[in-house]
């Protein structure tokens, strides 16, 4: 089957345990796996949890606290979730580069299909129109 991993970004690492908590009562376990990283995880348990997130056949939702979004590398997250608003633009970037690999491979995606349905190529010119807009025919 498909496999799905999410991020969800918290703010403080309080409300951390009682989301995990709450996912772990929800969930069917043996299909998804919940975790969490947070400023006082230890690089072993982080090392693990990206292991976990580069396995095919299992989908993991994560919880990362945001003082501790420097400490992992995931990129390829099918969803990211603001729990907590992020305080900053690029607080929300960071958060954003988790899903930098599934963005990329879907849009490769959706370019090929493009290509295959309509005959796109890059390399045809439009004509500009007089008022300098492409228009089509």
């Amino acid at each position: 089957y498909s496999t799905s991993n999410i991020c969800i970004f918290v703010n403080r690492v309080e409300k951390i345990r009682h989301i995990y908590e709450y996912l772990l009562s929800t969930i069917r376990l043996n299909e998804i796996s919940v975790d969490y990283v947070n400023s006082l995880s230890k690089y072993e348990n982080i090392l693990e949890i990206e292991r976990k997130w580069s396995r095919q056949d299992h989908s993991l939702i994560i919880l990362i606290e945001q003082s501790a979004i420097d400490m992992i590398n995931l990129e390829n997250a099918k969803c990211c979730v603001n729990f907590d608003f992020p305080k900053s633009k690029t607080i929300f970037a960071k958060r954003l580069w988790f899903m930098r690999k599934f963005f990329i491979k879907n849009l490769k995606n959706v370019e090929e299909d493009l290509k295959e349905k309509y005959n796109f190529d890059k390399s045809v010119k439009m004509p500009k129109s007089s008022t300098g807009l492409f228009e089509l025919d």
